[in-house]
C-alpha cells in the first residue's frame, strides 16, 4: 500500500508541475503506458525515450525528463501556437508502439490535457482500455508481459536494422586503403564481399542482445560479467561463419561496450548520465585489462594503444567521427580516424613503426575530394600488403551512432 500511496503522491506532483509549465507554455508529456504499481520497468525507458525522440525531432524543443515512483515521463514545453494534437494522436494510433504509451497535450493556460476523440483500446482484448482497467479484467503481469515483448521485439528489429546499415556503409565504400568493397578484396585474399556479409549476420544478433543487458543492468561495472562471454561467442560465431577468417573481432568488442552503455544510460537519463562515461567504467573491468596473447595487447603494453586505449579514454574517435559524419563524406572521416588513432592492424601490416608512420600519414592526408587520388593511395596500398581494419571498425561504430541517434534523445 505504500508503494500505490507514494505513486500517488508522485503523480500529483508531476501534475502540479505540469500546471505551473502550462502558464507559460504548451505541454506535451510522454510516458510509457505501464500498468500496476511497478512502473519503472525496463521496456518503459526505451518506449518514451523513443517517443520523446520522435517529438524533439519534429519540432526540435529538449524535454525536461521526470523520474519518481510513476515512471519516467518526458515533458516539453513549446511556445508555437499549432496543433500539437493531430501528431500526438498520429503517434499514438498509427505508429507501432503506440498503444503502449501516453502522450498527452496541455495547452497553455489549460487545466487539463486534450481529451482524445476515440477511447483507447485494451492491450489484450477490443474493450476500451479504461474498462478494463475498472474491472481488473485482466492479471497486470499479462498487461506488462504484452507491453515488454513488443518492445522488445520492435527495439530488436530497429537496432539489428541499424547495425546491419552501419557495418554495409563503410563495407561498400569503395578506394579504402586495402580494406575490403563491394568490387575487390584489397589487401585481404581471404575475405570478400558476401563473406564480410556473412559474418555481419552472425554477429548482429549477439550485438543487439548487449543494448538490453544494459538496459536490465543495475551496476554498470558488473555488466562485462555478462557481456564478455557473449562477446566470446558473438566472436567464435563470427569465426565459424567464416571458417576461421578475422572480419569484425574488432568492432564486436566496441559495439559490445557502447551498446549497452546506451542501455544503461538511457534508463539513467534523468540523471544526465552519458553513454561514453558509462563505456569507460566497463572498460575498466578486469576482462577488458586481462593480459592477451595476441599482436594487439603487446602493442599496447608497448604503449601503441589501439583499441583499449580507445575504449578507455571513452571512444573519444568515435565521437568524433559521429560529429564529423553530420558534415564530411565517409572517406574525409576515414582519413581523419587514420590520422587519430592507433591502428594495430596498420601496424601489423607496415612490419614496422617506420612504415606504419609513413602510410599512416599518406592516407589521413590524401585529398578525399580526388577521386584518382583516392585511387591511387588504395592501389598503393594494396601492393604492399596494408590494411586499416581498426580505423573502419572505428567508422562503423562512429556511423552506428548517428543512426542510433534517431532512434533514441541521447
Amino acid at each position: 500500500m505504500q508503494g500505490l500511496n507514494q505513486i500517488l503522491i508522485d503523480r500529483e506532483k508531476r501534475h502540479n508541475l505540469i500546471h505551473s509549465l502550462t502558464k507559460d507554455y504548451n505541454v506535451i508529456t510522454v510516458k510509457a503506458n505501464v500498468a500496476g504499481g511497478c512502473k519503472n520497468i525496463y521496456p518503459s525507458f526505451v518506449l518514451s525515450n523513443y517517443y520523446a525522440n520522435l517529438i524533439y525531432k519534429k519540432w526540435g524543443y529538449k524535454p525536461i525528463i521526470d523520474q519518481n515512483s510513476d515512471g519516467i515521463c518526458y515533458i516539453f514545453t513549446l511556445k508555437d501556437n499549432i496543433n500539437y494534437k493531430e501528431y500526438t494522436t498520429f503517434l499514438e494510433e498509427q505508429t507501432p508502439l503506440g498503444r503502449l504509451v501516453d502522450i498527452d497535450v496541455h495547452l497553455k493556460n489549460s487545466q487539463s490535457s486534450v481529451s482524445r476523440n476515440i477511447a483507447r483500446k485494451c492491450f489484450l482484448c477490443d474493450n476500451p482500455a479504461f474498462v478494463c482497467g475498472r474491472l481488473k479484467s485482466h492479471p497486470i503481469s499479462l498487461l506488462n508481459d504484452f507491453l515488454t515483448e513488443k518492445t522488445r521485439d520492435f527495439f530488436r528489429r530497429e537496432i539489428s536494422k541499424i547495425i546491419k546499415e552501419s557495418l554495409l556503409c563503410e563495407l561498400e565504400l569503395e578506394n579504402k586503403f586495402g580494406l575490403v568493397t563491394k568490387t575487390t578484396s584489397g589487401s585481404h585474399p581471404d575475405m570478400d564481399y558476401f563473406l564480410m556479409q556473412k559474418a555481419q549476420d552472425s554477429i548482429i544478433g549477439d550485438i543487439t542482445e548487449s543494448f538490453f543487458i544494459g538496459l536490465k543492468g543495475n551496476d554498470p561495472s558488473k555488466l562485462m560479467d555478462v557481456l564478455r562471454p557473449m562477446g566470446l561467442e558473438c566472436e567464435n560465431n563470427m569465426l565459424k561463419a567464416t571458417n576461421g577468417v578475422n572480419a569484425y573481432k574488432g568492432f564486436i568488442f566496441i559495439s559490445m561496450i557502447l551498446l549497452p552503455s546506451l542501455g544503461y544510460a538511457l534508463k539513467e537519463v534523468n540523471k544526465g548520465v552519458d553513454v561514453f562515461e558509462i563505456s569507460k567504467i566497463l572498460a575498466s573491468h578486469k576482462s577488458v585489462v586481462a593480459p592477451l596473447n595476441t599482436f594487439g595487447y603487446g602493442a599496447y603494453k608497448d604503449s601503441f594503444f589501439g583499441v583499449r586505449g580507445e575504449a578507455f579514454n571513452g571512444f573519444s574517435t568515435v565521437q568524433k567521427a559521429s560529429k564529423a559524419l553530420n558534415s564530411n563524406s565517409l572517406h574525409k572521416v576515414l582519413c581523419t580516424i587514420v590520422g587519430d588513432i592507433d591502428d594495430t592492424v596498420l601496424l601489423k601490416r607496415a612490419k614496422s613503426f617506420e612504415r606504419y608512420l609513413y602510410f599512416k600519414n599518406m592516407i589521413s592526408c590524401v585529398d578525399t575530394t580526388n577521386t584518382a587520388e583516392l585511387k591511387r593511395v588504395t592501389e598503393i596500398c594494396v601492393e604492399n600488403n596494408i590494411s586499416i581494419g581498426g580505423a573502419a571498425d572505428i567508422l562503423c561504430c562512429g556511423i552506428m551512432i548517428n543512426k542510433l541517434k534517431q532512434l533514441f534523445y541521447f
